[in-house]
């Protein structure tokens, strides 16, 4: 996750040293609890904790000195960071036709009703339309897209024949009306597909699949994003008349936003770790630099989805606090206000001023000083479907592991062993995630690169990236489709001898080769890299330097650890609460890697993983990623391609 808004850079009442801001990982109160201040909040804000440089500009050897009360003093960083994942999701809309529809009615014809669900639960109805073998239905289907999830929709198509109310289609029973046909359809398909648009075949009932009745049923899917689904806000808050807590001089005042997880969405407030308690819960998604020596101070202007502000809800309650920053200790709490985003809209039209509250204040007077909003704008970004629609290539490929540690093939406790009808870890991990990156690939064509193995058709050499289909050159690993990389899987895995050891840089960098193939604006594609191991990383230093270039390539890393080793470092290559790198080696441009352990996700009992937590714990920051990616390169989404041209069947 790359920066959101202003870093803490450049003015001169501000605090500064020696790097410029960084997305940090979510932060949450301590324990939900209250501190002395009567507020849900941490003693020590995220910025007490910096004691390494961290971002993308390079490094000063030291911290900056600057002027404070008296006279010179060192001062940790205190600059704007955002918090939290961005994972987003989009609602849809789905515009259905039927052509060639069995007649079951004697008199006239079907009177033509289509009905969708997933996952058991019903999506929607369209009308019925009466009389009609080719309807073009009116009343869309809506249904929320997640890009990191194998979303199948059922489709089944009915003749009403009971009688029902104007607009009443929802309370027809269906058991009592004559079926047409059905059919199953991924919902990424249709979004991956030419025109977000696909024609499927009806499967007709059985009594109708002989070859006397010569119907070929069709349903066409046209897939449309609802207007506004990538909602932002920009907003720039000036304090007056603050609180003076400093001893000497007056106070270095930092902002820190919370939103509250009280009725959280379930899957949100589940993934962040969210829980409640009787004075409810905040997590932090935002904190402002701090200023210095000001108590009226003017912070940067920063940008952020509203998704990840408040979950898309406007009435949802933030948490705003103001602190007086001190290096020597925690910040002393100025003063609080609670709102919503609507409420902070009706501020700023109003152009009135927040008290901010400090319960603990001596004396009557409990208003630590005053928050005016400079700006608070609401608007509209591009969405990952915008891209997608416009024709963004997503390219998928896999690297595996054959180092030593997996253990002989032949094993049963090898990790590469499997047996018929029982897939191994890594069998299970590449189905799960190309289920889903499939369909946004057009040509189906999946590079599969091995590494720490030796090979010996080749002299037995050891191959830190070697292509799995045994293509000389890397360049020409690609296999064909999902069936294509398993085969290709199964057959490597008994030709090769283990070896090792574990090093990722050089496969790393031949995917960034070919994430590097011509992007425009009119031609764009990003890549994903899976990378399944089940060791510790040899080579750590150049494994690092190998994802800060990548950062800046249109490409995501995903790795995936099988077996029980000690993962330690990989949890330190998905970066959420830092940008990846040292002063030594740079920092990355922004935050391409998810790492997730595959005993996370195992059933003890079957020894398979839940493919549906297991992807989209891995793949549900990619959109994000995605757009942030061609927003740092000002590529805007190309129009939406043709979509097919309409079924005829005259």
């Amino acid at each position: 996750m790359g920066c959101v808004g202003s870093t803490a850079a450049a003015s001169g009442d501000e605090i500064r040293s020696n790097s410029t801001a960084a997305v940090g990982g979510q932060q949450r109160s301590a324990g939900g609890g209250t501190n002395n201040n009567g507020y849900s909040a941490n003693a020590a804000p995220p910025i007490m904790k910096k004691q390494a440089a961290k971002g993308a500009a390079a490094p000063a050897a030291a911290a900056a000195t600057v002027a404070h009360g008296a006279g010179e003093v060192e001062v940790e960083l205190a600059a704007a960071e955002v918090f939290g994942k961005e994972v987003l999701a989009t609602r849809v809309q789905m515009i259905l036709s039927c052509r060639d529809l069995l007649d079951r009615d004697v008199i006239g014809k079907s009177d033509s009703m289509v009905i969708a669900m997933m996952g058991g639960v019903e999506l929607g109805r369209t009308e019925v339309m009466r009389n009609q073998l080719n309807p073009n239905f009116v009343r869309p289907i809506e249904c929320t897209y997640r890009f990191e999830e194998r979303q199948v929709v059922e489709f089944s198509v009915v003749d009403v024949d009971t009688a029902y109310a104007a607009g009443g289609e929802q309370a027809i029973d269906l058991t009592k009306q004559d079926f047409l046909g059905s059919c199953a359809v991924v919902l990424g398909d249709v979004v991956g597909a030419t025109g977000m648009t696909k024609v499927v075949h009806l499967e007709l009932p059985q009594r109708f699949q002989s070859k006397a009745h010569k119907k070929n049923p069709l349903l066409k899917i046209k897939v449309e994003q609802l207007p506004e689904q990538n909602p932002q806000i920009a907003l720039q808050f000036a304090g007056e008349n603050l609180d003076k807590k400093d001893l000497l001089g007056k106070s270095d005042p930092f902002l820190r936003i919370s939103r509250s997880t009280r009725g959280a969405p379930v899957d949100a407030a589940a993934s962040q770790g969210a829980k409640q308690n009787v004075k409810g819960d905040y997590e932090v998604v935002y904190q402002s630099e701090a200023r210095k020596q000001t108590l009226n101070p003017k912070w940067n202007e920063f940008s952020m989805s509203l998704q990840r502000l408040c979950w898309n809800d406007k009435t949802r309650e933030l948490l705003i606090e103001c602190f007086d920053y001190d290096r020597a200790g925690p910040p002393d709490f100025i003063g609080a206000a609670r709102v919503s985003i609507a409420a902070l809209k009706q501020a700023h039209d109003d152009n009135v001023t927040l008290e901010l509250l400090n319960p603990k204040k001596r004396g009557a007077n409990k208003v630590g000083g005053r928050l005016r909003l400079l700006k608070c704008e609401l608007f509209n970004k591009a969405t990952f479907l915008d891209y997608i629609s416009g024709g963004c290539e997503v390219g998928f490929s896999v690297a595996i592991d054959f180092t030593q540690s997996n253990k002989r093939v032949t094993d049963p406790n090898s990790l590469h062993y499997y047996s018929p009808g029982v897939f191994n870890p890594y069998m299970q991990a590449i189905i799960s995630i190309g289920a889903v990156l499939e369909h946004y690939d057009s040509d189906q064509a999946f590079p599969m690169y091995g590494f720490g193995a030796r090979l010996p058709f080749r002299n037995n050499e050891k191959f830190h990236c070697f292509a799995l289909n045994f293509e000389e050159s890397c360049g020409k690993a690609e296999v064909h489709g999902m069936q294509g990389v398993l085969d290709t899987y199964m057959r490597a895995v008994t030709m090769v001898a283990l070896s090792g050891p574990t090093f990722f840089a050089e496969v790393i960098r031949t995917a960034s080769d070919r994430a590097q193939r011509v992007l425009t604006q009119a031609r764009q594609h990003y890549d994903i890299l899976l990378i399944i191991t089940d060791g510790i990383i040899n080579d750590m230093d150049n494994t690092i330097a190998a994802i800060i270039e990548a950062s800046k390539l249109p490409m995501s890393i995903i790795i995936v650890g099988v077996g029980d080793a000690d993962f330690t470092l990989m949890d330190a290559l998905d970066s959420d609460n830092k940008r990846l790198g040292s002063p030594q080696l740079g920092y990355a441009e922004r935050d391409i890697v998810q790492f997730v352990p595959f005993r996370d996700f195992v059933n003890t009992g079957t020894r398979e993983i839940d493919q549906y937590t297991f992807a989209k714990s891995l793949l549900e920051e990619i959109p994000a990623q995605v757009i942030q990616f061609f927003e740092s390169r000002g590529i805007s989404p190309n129009p939406p391609r043709d979509a097919l041209r309409p079924v005829n069947t005259q």
